[in-house]
Parts: structure tokens; C-alpha cells; sequence
């Protein structure tokens, strides 16, 4: 399965649909595109019937879903309450308080880790420390992020996969202007946890199109939420200003064009005429988009260096910093791959190739398990 059912396309962005049209080839495409929660909520509005096998398969991966939310948020609980009390300022962003924010039920929109970044000037070595006392290396990290070579950390917490971060935009290169993230913020209640301090309706906007184009806009939930957005109300303009910040509004302009017209809605911007957007219309053509836990094995991500390498201003800055990872401090890599044998040089390379069929083995794996429906 690769791009989604029609009908689900039609759910995703809000029009009406034949629930008598649901059946197991529907379910299955709701399932590569994490659309299940609004799939069986259509199905219990409508009060229509279905196949039996089509609606015990949809009541089973709500409760599966419903089961994993609930222990990602005690996990966000208790990482609130843990970083709170060592006086590290945070917030959470993506899954969790999207879900509750966005989406009429958090079942609609399904998350499988937790989220956090760190504000400008926190240490996050205290942090993973404040987290996981026994993570290795963490007196490490500090140094690391000094030197430009990592600005996220992923590691499990409680049981939980949470995931690390200094900066809050993640296309590359860090924030040109941190400070302008953090003053948009907000507060988000989620049941059980309390208010959850995350980016204000714009700022999540933004973040939220990036990673969308990021990662090729891979879900058709990425188009629910798109939408859902919209109508939810964001200042465009706001929007606008933010991005134009960080040299980025070629890029989020053409991304919310693809949104825009993968679910046949009006584009609520004008890009400019750069070549900037010529060449990401190009990169994010229709072909590479919508494809599922497919796309996550045939398509990389575009975030790592293409992204700060186009943004406005930022070119130089972004190719001293490819040079300085592509060939990081002899320590670094020993720490990193302590296995690796030989000159520098060489293993500089076979660490990179091992690395990426590694990783590459990892998303084949994901795209064909279980994990796959999350």
C-alpha cells in the first residue's frame, strides 16, 4: 500500500464520505497513513454497519492506540515534573499536545514518542542526566552541541522513547533566532498531565509544515492536521514573519502549497519566484509524496543540509557546518564508533555507510512490523 484511498482523502479533509465505502482495502490504507482513529470515529457517527472483520480491526488498533497514549502521557508527566524540578526550562511540541489541541479526540491523531526542547541556554547534559541518570557519555553532550555536532538526543525514559532537542525548528542547522520561538509560546492542557507549555498556534504551525516537508510529507494525517489547522484559525501573516526569520519562507510557502493541493483546498499563500521554489516544487513532487511506511524506505529526508543550505543567508554558514560533520574530531568518532579500524579517513567512510544501511535496515524492518501502524 502507498498512496492513500481516495475516500480517506476525502476524510482528511473534512468532506463527507460513504461509510458503506469502508472495507478492508480502506483500512489497510487508514493504517499506512495513521488515519485509523478518524476512520472509526466516522464509522460510529454515521451508525452505519460495516464488516464485521472491517470494524473488529479498526476497534482493535484504536485500543492499541489508546493503550500506548495513555503511558506516553504519564511518561510526558513525569519528564515535566523531573525537568521542573531541577529548574530546566522546556516544552513539549508534536504529538502529545497536538493531539489535544488540534484534533477533536486525541485518538484522531496518533503519536509514538515524546517530544521535548530544551530553552536557549540550558545545559543538555543536565538535562538527559535529570531524565536518565545513567545514560552514558552524558557529560559529553555539552561539549557536542558547543562544537555544533548534535543538537537532539534520543533515549527511552520510563519505558518511553523521548526525544531530546535544543532546537526547536530541526531542518539542519540550528534557529538563526531561538529567542523568537520561545516568545511564542503557550500553554496546552492535556488530561491528566495539566498545561504543558508548547508553541502557540503559529509557531507550531510553522514548525509543523517544515517537518512535514522534512520528511516528504510522507502520512495523509500530516494532511488532516494540515487542515484542521486552517480551519482551527492561524495568522498567516505571523506565520510568515516567523519563517522570513530563519530564511525560510521559499520552503514553507511550496510546502503548503503540496499540503494544499494533495487534499484539493484553495493554497492560502503566494510563494515567491525564486529559484528556491522552483527547485523544491521539483524535490517534492507529486510522485515522492504520500507514500506511506513506504516512503519512509524509498525517500531520505531532505531536513538535514538541504533545507539550511537554501534558506536565505544561511548557504556559507551551512556548508562550513556539512564540512565540519562530514568530518567530525577524531575523538567523536572514536566515541561514536569505537568498533571502526584504520586511518581517519577510512573510518570516516565505512562508519557512514555502515551507518545509513543500518539505518536504511531499520525503516525496512519498521515499514513491515508492527510498529509500522503507530
Amino acid at each position: 500500500m502507498a498512496r492513500p484511498h481516495p475516500l480517506l482523502v476525502d476524510l482528511a479533509a473534512g468532506r463527507p464520505i460513504d461509510p458503506a465505502g469502508i472495507d478492508a482495502t480502506v483500512v489497510e490504507s487508514a493504517e499506512d497513513h495513521r488515519m485509523t482513529g478518524l476512520l472509526l470515529d466516522e464509522v460510529r457517527t454515521a451508525g452505519v454497519e460495516v464488516d464485521r472483520q472491517v470494524w473488529a480491526r479498526l476497534e482493535a488498533l484504536d485500543l492499541q492506540a489508546s493503550v500506548g497514549r495513555n503511558r506516553l502521557v504519564e511518561a510526558a508527566a513525569s519528564i515535566h515534573d523531573r525537568l521542573a524540578a531541577v529548574g530546566i526550562d522546556h516544552l513539549f511540541f508534536k504529538g502529545i499536545v497536538e493531539a489535544y489541541r488540534v484534533f477533536e479526540a486525541p485518538g484522531h491523531r496518533p503519536f509514538a514518542d515524546i517530544d521535548v526542547c530544551l530553552a536557549p541556554g540550558e545545559s543538555l547534559t543536565r538535562a538527559v542526566l535529570a531524565l536518565e541518570p545513567d545514560f552514558p557519555d552524558a557529560d559529553a553532550l555539552d561539549d557536542l552541541v558547543e562544537g555544533g555536532y548534535t543538537s537532539t538526543v534520543g533515549f527511552f525514559t520510563a519505558g518511553v522513547p523521548i526525544d531530546l532537542h535544543i532546537d526547536v525548528v530541526r531542518v539542519g542547522r540550528g534557529a538563526r533566532h531561538p529567542a523568537q520561538w520561545w516568545e511564542a509560546t503557550t500553554g496546552v492542557a492535556v488530561p491528566g498531565v495539566g498545561d504543558l507549555r508548547a508553541l502557540d498556534r503559529e509557531a507550531s504551525f510553522a514548525v509543523f509544515v517544515l517537518h512535514q516537508a522534512r520528511d516528504r510529507f510522507r502520512y495523509l494525517i500530516g494532511c488532516a492536521e494540515f487542515v484542521r489547522r486552517l480551519r482551527a484559525g492561524v495568522d498567516l501573516g505571523r506565520v510568515k514573519a516567523l519563517v522570513e526569520a530563519e530564511g525560510l519562507w521559499d520552503q514553507l510557502a511550496v510546502a503548503i502549497e503540496v499540503l494544499s493541493s494533495e487534499v484539493g483546498i484553495e493554497t492560502p499563500v503566494t510563494a515567491p519566484a525564486s529559484w528556491r521554489t522552483r527547485l523544491w516544487r521539483r524535490l517534492w513532487s507529486p510522485d515522492i509524496r504520500l507514500l506511506g511506511t513506504e516512503g519512509r524506505v524509498r525517500n531520505p529526508r531532505l531536513g538535514s543540509w538541504l533545507m539550511p543550505l537554501t534558506a536565505r543567508g544561511r548557504a556559507w554558514e551551512t556548508l562550513r557546518w556539512i564540512g565540519r560533520s562530514a568530518l567530525p574530531p577524531d575523538a567523536r568518532l572514536r566515541r561514536l564508533h569505537p568498533e571502526a579500524r584504520g586511518p581517519y579517513l577510512w573510518r570516516v567512510v565505512t562508519t557512514r555507510i555502515t551507518s545509513r544501511w543500518r539505518r536504511l535496515a531499520a525503516r525496512r524492518h519498521q515499514a513491515s512490523g508492527p510498529d509500522r501502524l503507530r
